[in-house]
């Protein structure tokens, strides 16, 4: 039996995708990962079928020197250290590391043990620091999350690796781009299983939107709540609207105050994170899911799994101009596209209050779930890739 030990920059649990992964491994493999831990949790751990490997907490230093300690980069001699000791001690065949910032350490473990090393790509890193660093006035973020260091790292990561997984065609096409090889990248969505497939009953004109999801600036809710205010000043007496935020992020508290100031504390509600049961009651009950993000180059190149929960769940998607999602929602047929203004937006929300439409629009996005945008079948592209390199 092979041994495959995943590279998770943050705490352990929970990430659906790390789960998914490491879980996919351990069917015909040994599945480890190796995770944070500023919270001193156990350095070593069964959780299930996974072996949850954890850096060390040291109790005797303050919580503030650990978190410094265990910072995710790619040089910081902890986990350099860590990932190598860890894939040695446990004779690990190979090694799956999630995201740039800690790809360079993984690999010179990798080429240290003479084993494989492949790259979970979920986030373009260069992408996303570019358009972070376009959207902040703070020049610390040009410092931390400088655009031209990540795609320098990220070039020379890629010459090195053994196999890259990106979310989203246009991920892979700007990896070939780079002269990387055609049989060394392939993409594996965040899709959501096809269990517990039910149809969902759209009934009424009343819209109960629901968004998921970190609340920054780029995932343009902001935009979204001054489209619902155009819709309630053209439609309120006549339609009724209901938007719930399920998440946590920077852009809340200014999230909160354009609530209050625009008067819509009865019509839309900021909940923060809920646990999981929580958050799926507000969920199941809604009859839109909403992905009104700005337009930027790192949007344009990856994927929110948030659209195949949307699709999954039956309900129309409404979203703005960003490729990938655009791409999906126009070739099946399941959801519908905004511009970026309050007329446009509410105009679209007007459309989505038709249930014959919403309900189209949802046994659409099922359907292209139960038969493509589905966990199984990311786990056969999976299989091929542990097959070639172990």
């Amino acid at each position: 039996m092979k041994k495959i030990l995943t590279i998770y920059k943050e705490e352990y649990p929970w990430d659906v995708r790390i789960e998914k992964l490491a879980l996919q491994f351990s069917k015909e493999n040994e599945s480890y990962i190796l995770a944070r831990n500023n919270n001193n949790e156990p350095s070593e751990e069964k959780i299930g079928k996974l072996n949850v490997l954890r850096i060390k907490y040291f109790t005797t230093l303050p919580k503030i020197i650990n978190k410094v300690l265990q910072l995710a980069l790619w040089f910081n001699p902890v986990w350099i250290y860590k990932i190598y000791c860890s894939a040695r001690d446990y004779k690990i065949n190979l090694i799956v590391v999630r995201d740039l910032p800690l790809a360079p350490a993984a690999i010179l473990a990798s080429k240290a043990l003479r084993i494989k090393c492949v790259l979970d790509m979920a986030e373009c890193y260069p992408l996303m620091y570019k358009s972070i660093c376009q959207e902040s006035n703070n020049p610390t973020t040009w410092i931390i999350k400088n655009p031209t260091i990540a795609t320098l790292k990220e070039r020379i990561c890629l010459k090195y690796l053994d196999h890259t997984w990106t979310m989203i065609e246009e991920s892979e096409s700007r990896l070939l781009s780079f002269g990387i090889p055609k049989e060394k990248v392939s993409i594996v969505s965040n899709t959501p299983s096809t269990t517990n497939l039910l149809e969902k009953s759209h009934k009424g004109n009343e819209l109960r939107i629901v968004y998921m999801g970190f609340v920054t600036k780029l995932r343009g809710l902001d935009l979204l709540i001054f489209g619902i205010h155009e819709f309630i000043r053209q439609h309120g007496k006549t339609l009724q609207i209901q938007l719930d935020i399920i998440g946590k992020g920077e852009e809340i508290p200014y999230i909160q105050s354009l609530i209050k100031s625009l008067d819509l504390e009865k019509n839309i509600t900021v909940h923060g994170w809920l646990d999981h049961s929580e958050a799926s009651k507000i969920f199941n009950n809604a009859n839109v899911g909403a992905l009104t993000y700005r337009k930027c180059p790192h949007w344009d190149h990856t994927i929110p799994n948030k659209i195949f929960d949307y699709m999954k769940a039956g309900m129309p998607v409404l979203c703005t101009d960003i490729e990938p999602i655009m791409r999906i929602i126009k070739a099946e047929n399941c959801g519908i596209q905004t511009a970026l203004s309050d007329e446009s937006i509410a105009s679209a929300l007007h459309t989505l209050s038709d249930p014959d439409l919403r309900s189209a629009f949802g046994r659409n996005g099922q359907k292209a779930v139960a038969e493509r945008y589905n966990w199984e079948h990311e786990c056969l592209k999976i299989d091929r890739t542990l097959r070639e390199l172990l």
